[in-house]
């Protein structure tokens, strides 16, 4: 039997190009995934009540030399009354690996689901923690730049998303 993974990675409602900052929602809204983006678990979140499809204000970069992997942690929490998502991110390019895990710490790889879009549960009020990973390969030069998008939509296709935005530079 194949295994169905439940995935929210960060994201919300966008309007237009503009940033949106969020009201709380009530029973029978729409969902809502509103994504923030750290560098630490321990650290700042950007993004919070930020809700744009550019990453706009929802960017973070790490400097990390050839061989190293960039970690960037990610909350979303559904400001929504319904539990829906829908969630795509980046895929791995020549010199940059790059991977979805549905936790902080260990968690599951779900990569592939991510890059090809999944659909998945948020409970309205709920926060879920993931993580993404950038592995930067041995062809990468000093000043190459990776920045991995991750986007939360309430359906998909995506009508409106959230996005936020790691970037990895090489140093």
């Amino acid at each position: 039997m194949p295994r169905t993974v439940r995935l929210a990675i960060g994201m919300a409602v966008v309007f237009g190009a503009s940033i949106a900052l969020v009201a709380p929602a009530t029973a029978g809204d729409p969902p809502v995934q509103d994504g923030r983006i750290g560098k630490q678990i321990g650290g700042n979140f950007k993004g919070a009540h930020v809700i744009n499809e550019t990453g706009q204000k929802q960017t973070v970069s790490k400097t990390v030399p050839v061989g190293a992997t960039a970690v960037f942690y990610v909350k979303t929490k559904n400001l929504g009354g319904a539990p829906e998502d829908h969630a795509d991110g980046s895929a791995s390019s020549p010199c940059f690996r790059v991977r979805y895990l549905t936790a902080f710490t260990g968690g599951i790889d779900v990569t592939s689901s991510v890059v090809a879009g999944v659909d998945g549960t948020i409970p309205p009020g709920t926060t879920f923690k993931s993580r993404f990973e950038v592995k930067v390969k041995g062809c990468a030069s000093p000043g190459d730049v990776k920045t991995v998008r991750l986007d939360w939509s309430p359906v998909n296709p995506p009508l409106d998303h959230d996005r936020v935005r790691g970037r990895v530079i090489v140093g």
